[in-house]
């Protein structure tokens, strides 16, 4: 045994820099898959615990026109009510400085905000809105530049406010700014009554002792019955904004969908680097089994049997895999780590404390020290397998005759290192093979993301802006007077065209179901013919007409 270990560490400290090779391409297929499920689970885990933490509505209700606190109530007695809250929700125009363009953004009203019920804000620093200091969400001091103890410049019915800030808040309901989401500010209830003249709420919130999809679907039929009996129209308000449904799971985050369409991605993309990793393994350990036929034959002429052969290469491949976990284990944690934090300050998600994912180091342990051995049985298998006869009679260069062989034989007049290097290169021909496939794949994989990066830079750009052709949009609270909005902006310095458009969210339903509420609503453009700032990108069919 003490010949075996000789030469298992004469085969690993010997030739280094096969070794450092060998566990590098190892290491980093295990420490991009380990990165991936350990950032992937860490997220997961602090994104549930902190939606479920903010008591998400069963129920989410838009109401127009906006109802008091009597028909708050009166909702409450309705079967299988639990709990109901109301809020107010509208947007406003702010600015940083005086001199600053105007932004667009959202503010958020409610009576008590030391007792919410559902869709439970966070106060992350400074106080709670009281009188005329409104608080902002978490993360638009980053996005749009608005400091705790700061003042913001508001717009709301045609009259301008100096507000001062004192407080950060942090509410999962709202879009992320990373997602396309505007500022969002919080005041209470009676100073909204003082900016607008209005108390009344335009957003209900509801929900059940236990969550069944059925039975809460059941419950928003009833609020909604009453509701439009008061002539009160409802529509649903469950984020996301994009897609706003009436009754949602309070036990999913809502933006889970998009994160497993990324971490799908990453994966793949992780896969296919180990795959490339591992047939670099393949061939480096297939070069190190045909350069030592020799060796084998000579230990087996003096009695090695092919199970000692078989320890000796297989010892081998487990050290390097254990070099490799030993390198990407750390790495992995701490691109986990680092994965983990990158979202939640994208998802806009308050950190946790530094945690581990035993599924991301189980996974690193067991692709290096599994997956080399599955690349190599090839070459193992090869070895175990070569006699003595075929080992004394092998000298590395005899192969059978091929047409490669027969033409370069006839090549006379060719330089002599030309033959050698040509013959040399083609001469196994299956590991020529593998080395083209590793290295076309890596150049597909590189094609794919670059041409994908670029895909979508031109659809959002050049492809979007050539179907909407305008560089300003207003949208009116009240319809307007089209021949009077088109002279007072025609009038306006700069200005080269205009055009008024309806719009409407009307509900669609299949034209063999009748209508129900959980129909989903749609919107609806009216667009003046013919248009000069919208360039319809037909896929079948015919343009409007007139």
């Amino acid at each position: 045994m003490g010949v075996i270990r000789h030469k298992i560490w004469n085969e690993v400290w010997q030739h280094k820099g096969r070794t450092l090779q060998i566990v590098f391409i190892i290491a980093i297929g295990a420490f991009a898959i380990g990165m991936i499920i350990g950032g992937r689970n860490m997220f997961q885990a602090r994104a549930g615990e902190s939606w479920r933490a903010s008591s998400p509505a069963m129920i989410t209700l838009a109401v127009d026109p906006a109802v008091d606190d009597a028909m708050l109530t009166s909702l409450k007695g309705i079967r299988g009510v639990e709990q109901v809250e109301g809020y107010i929700q509208t947007t406003l125009e702010w600015r940083l400085a005086p001199t600053d363009a105007w932004q667009t953004g959202g503010l958020i009203a409610r009576d008590d905000y030391t007792d919410q019920r559902y869709n439970q804000s966070q106060l992350l620093s400074g106080q709670w809105p009281t009188r005329k200091v409104f608080a902002f969400e978490k993360g638009d001091d980053t996005a749009f530049g608005l400091q705790e103890g700061g003042v913001v410049y508001i717009r709301l019915n045609d009259r301008e406010y100096t507000v001062p800030l004192g407080g950060v808040v942090t509410n999962l309901t709202n879009l992320p700014p990373g997602f396309g989401g505007t500022a969002q500010f919080y005041t209470t209830r009676t100073r909204l009554g003082e900016l607008t003249g209005s108390t009344n709420f335009n957003r209900i919130l509801a929900g059940a002792p236990v969550y069944d999809e059925t039975t809460v679907t059941a419950i928003a039929d009833r609020m909604q019955d009453r509701l439009e009996k008061q002539d009160i129209e409802v529509t649903g308000a469950a984020p996301p904004p994009d897609q706003p449904r009436r009754v949602a799971d309070p036990a999913v985050y809502y933006l889970q969908s998009s994160l497993d369409s990324i971490f799908v991605i990453m994966g793949l993309m992780a896969g296919l680097a180990l795959l490339l990793g591992l047939l670099l393994v393949y061939n480096t350990i297939n070069g190190v089994v045909s350069r030592q036929v020799n060796q084998i034959g000579m230990m087996k002429a003096v009695g090695a049997g092919s199970g000692q052969i078989l320890l000796i290469y297989l010892s081998n491949i487990l050290i390097y895999g254990l070099l490799a976990f030993i390198v990407s284990a750390p790495l992995g944690v701490l691109g986990a780590y680092g994965l983990y934090m990158f979202f939640i300050n994208v998802f806009n998600i308050t950190p946790g404390p530094f945690s581990l994912s035993p599924p991301a180091i189980l996974a690193q342990l067991a692709i290096t020290m599994l997956a080399p051995i599955l690349a190599s049985l090839g070459p193992l298998r090869t070895a175990v397998r070569i006699t003595v006869r075929e080992a004394i009679s092998t000298y590395g260069l005899t192969v059978p005759t091929g047409f490669l062989e027969r033409l370069l034989a006839g090549a006379q007049r060719a330089p002599r290192l030309l033959l050698l290097t040509v013959s040399n290169t083609f001469r196994n021909k299956w590991r020529v093979l593998l080395t083209q496939a590793t290295l076309v794949s890596s150049g597909v994989i590189f094609m794919m993301v670059v041409s994908t990066q670029q895909s979508v830079t031109y659809t959002f750009g050049d492809v979007l802006f050539s179907i909407l052709r305008f560089d300003v949009a207003f949208q009116f609270e009240q319809p307007e007077r089209i021949e009077q909005i088109e002279a007072l902006t025609l009038a306006q310095p700069g200005v080269e065209a205009v055009e008024m458009w309806g719009l409407s969210s009307p509900k669609m339903w299949p034209a063999d179901r009748p209508q129900s509420n959980e129909d989903q609503s749609v919107q609806l453009f009216g667009v003046p013919l013919p248009t000069r700032l919208y360039g319809p990108h037909l896929k079948a069919g015919r343009w409007l007409q007139p």
